[in-house]
């Protein structure tokens, strides 16, 4: 048997000879790499006609260059697994965009004139509850008393105690009507606003969160809330006629009935196609005329008058009450539109999520929508507060018994607020991520008045042809011949504030993309790796390939003379 004679790398063996090989000494093997070696400094220090303070040198510099690559590859690796991110923003300019989703909804939630003989009667304008209750409270605290109810009959609460209370006529009152069952919620009610009328700072919060003492139910708000077929004058979408239609109604704990233009889907959620629109402006988008019945408003659920707005994806569930704006009567109101798409990383780059896995409240609602945070974070909030209590809280559309109000069960009522008081707190956890993608609309509102004080015969004419009912509510206002002309200005004006005009449209076909990106790539860090090996070692592929073959040549003689050592201990003394 004899070597392979291999003239640049002597250690370099076949099998054959691999027991030769392992007979000689370690060193010999490292003198024998160093001198062949194709990694720049290695063959200077092995080189043994050079003077030793020399190679001493070269060794310093190899380790140094060693020390210096070893340094900035950890650099490398830890930059790498930090997983940075780019945010491109772009402007994009499209032919066709889809027009989005349109949600309108009154800023009174219930009407005044449905809620006769109702549980919510007591919250009636004009009817002798609200005065001879609120009445009722005021003079007991005047009196020091303690502002109870007086009922006619024991304190056993028979089926018979009723509120001994008439007016001058001999109406009975709403409490007599609807049952002993609601005198805690009408005490409380009245005495909150007592206090709010007493008090020299409010909120308007304070003023008209009065529902929360009767926790209307969905089924309640359709019923109650005012309907499209009154709401909704006009619409034109490109000049063309649209109508109801065009629209779904969905109920919000806040605002009641509201009302989507394009929403994609039709009542029973099927999907339907989404308008597009080839040109910016006005008269290429929707324009409605909107009629408010204020004469229906409660003065203790609404203090403000108008319209709540919200332009919205078709794949995102609107909530007016967190992303509208209002708008107000007796304007013409001008909302221009941009398109904005963000679009983010998952994990590890980033934290956002497309929803897999996760369900949502609101499916059965508006039908399956894309995954947003806020989705999230009110169905986390939800199903804690069914789990924890055995309800389900009323502004949250899922089946079941909707929790009391504390004037109604005090057990119940405490354990939700407990539960909100905890969720704002962040005392339990809810994993909402950021949407991976986004469609969102920034708007731009502009607002002129409407109708023109010339134009207001028109106006009147054309509004009460498209609504009978406008004259008998509202027409009044226009007998004012023998009036002065202060008053029939007044008039007019309460009229006019009845209405309110809104154009929605995009002011550009641009849209813009803003979007996360890898800032470093697992291909960037190859290349990084093997120039700073390159700079400082001088090393590429073909000469680490030639240190790792020199490694495993190594281990393997090693391991081989180990065995060899082994058997030549255990054979006995002769055999040999």
């Amino acid at each position: 048997m004899s070597f392979h004679k291999k003239e640049k790398y002597p250690y370099v063996v076949d099998s054959v000879s691999l027991g030769a090989l392992s007979s000689s000494s370690p060193s010999s093997w490292t003198a024998s790499f160093f001198r062949n070696s194709a990694i720049d400094g290695l063959p200077k220090i092995a080189d043994r006609s050079k003077p030793l303070g020399l190679r001493v040198m070269w060794a310093f510099v190899c380790l140094g260059a060693l020390v210096v690559t070893v340094v900035q590859l950890a650099t490398l690796i830890r930059r790498y697994f930090d997983y940075p991110v780019n945010v491109h923003i772009d402007y994009n300019f499209s032919k066709t965009l889809d027009f989005p989703s349109v949600t309108i909804c009154n800023l009174n939630s219930v009407r005044n004139s449905m809620i006769r003989n109702t549980r919510f009667e007591l919250l009636e304008n004009d009817g002798p509850t609200l005065a001879t209750f609120t009445g009722f409270v005021r003079e007991s605290s005047d009196d020091g008393g303690s502002g109870k109810l007086n009922s006619s009959s024991s304190s056993e609460g028979s089926a018979d105690d009723v509120v001994d209370f008439e007016d001058d006529q001999g109406n009975v009152d709403a409490a007599d009507r609807l049952g002993p069952q609601y005198l805690d919620i009408y005490e409380k009610f009245l005495l909150a606003l007592d206090t709010v009328f007493s008090a020299k700072y409010v909120s308007e919060k304070a003023i008209t969160n009065n529902l929360k003492y009767l926790h209307p139910t969905f089924e309640e708000y359709r019923l109650l809330g005012h309907q499209l077929d009154d709401f909704l004058l006009e619409c034109t979408w490109k000049g063309q006629p649209c109508n109801r239609s065009h629209f779904v109604t969905f109920q919000n704990h806040k605002y009641g009935n509201c009302f989507t233009f394009n929403s994609g889907r039709d009542s029973q959620h099927k999907k339907l196609p989404i308008l597009r629109t080839s040109r910016p402006g006005a008269e290429y988008g929707l324009q409605l005329s909107l009629y408010l019945e204020q004469e229906e408003y409660i003065g203790t659920v609404s203090s403000k008058a108008g319209v709540r707005l919200l332009v919205h994806s078709q794949q995102s569930v609107p909530f007016p009450e967190e992303e509208g704006v209002d708008v107000a009567p007796g304007f013409a109101s001008s909302v221009g539109v941009k398109l904005v798409e963000v679009i983010r990383l998952q994990h590890p780059w980033g934290n956002c999520s497309s929803g897999n896995g996760l369900t949502s409240i609101y499916d059965d609602l508006h039908g399956p929508m894309e995954y947003s945070a806020v989705v999230c974070y009110k169905s986390c909030l939800a199903k804690a507060v069914k789990e924890r209590c055995g309800c389900t809280a009323y502004e949250f559309p899922l089946n079941g018994r909707v929790c009391e109000s504390k004037a109604v069960n005090e057990t119940e009522g405490q354990c939700v607020d407990d539960v909100y008081e905890m969720y704002r707190l962040e005392k339990f956890s809810c994993n909402c991520p950021q949407a991976c993608v986004d469609r969102m609309y920034s708007t731009t509102v502009s607002a002129s008045t409407w109708p023109s004080v010339n134009h207001e015969a028109i106006f009147r004419e054309r509004m009460e042809r498209l609504n009978k009912s406008i004259t008998k509510k509202s027409g009044t206002a226009f007998e004012c011949a023998p009036l002065a002309l202060f008053e029939a200005t007044f008039l007019f004006v309460a009229y006019r504030n009845n209405f309110a005009r809104i154009s929605v449209y995009y002011e550009e076909l641009n849209y813009q993309r803003i979007a996360q990106t890898k800032a470093y790539e697992s291909s960037q860090l190859l290349s990084d790796i093997g120039g700073q090996m390159g700079l400082w070692l001088g090393l590429s592929i073909v000469s680490l390939s030639e240190l790792l073959e020199f490694i495993a040549l190594a281990i393997a003689n090693l391991t081989k003379r180990e065995k060899r050592e082994e058997t030549t201990a255990t054979t006995p003394a002769g055999i040999i």
